[in-house]
């Protein structure tokens, strides 16, 4: 199977908790990009996309919480990186509700 959101080590946090939680979000958005490509992805589909919902939700309030608590520098730019990725993921499943899985959406996630 090719890997289609290969995890690279510079995105490592050093911090293991976060780090496996990455890795898995990159692991699911691959499955998911391959199922639309396979064409047999409707009822995974809609899992993966709800547990991706779950799971970015949940990464980004520990992760924040994380770095306030560790008062990272560079909080404010972080968190509306995390903004932005959950009003493009909002998008996504909108797309999918609206017209289903296809090539299109598969794109989409996979950038």
């Amino acid at each position: 199977m090719v890997s289609v959101n290969t995890w690279r080590h510079e995105l490592d946090t050093g911090i293991d908790e976060v780090d496996l939680q990455h890795r898995m979000l990159f692991k699911r958005i691959d499955n998911l990009v391959l199922a639309i490509y396979q064409g047999n992805a409707l009822n995974e589909l809609k899992s993966l996309l709800d547990y991706l919902d779950y799971c970015v939700n949940e990464h980004f309030k520990a992760e924040e919480e994380l770095m306030v608590k560790s008062e990272y520098p560079d909080y404010l730019r972080h968190e509306e990186k995390h903004i932005q990725f959950k009003s493009l993921f909002q998008d996504i499943v909108n797309q999918f509700r609206e017209k289903g899985p296809d090539n299109y959406l598969a794109i989409r996630v996979e950038q």
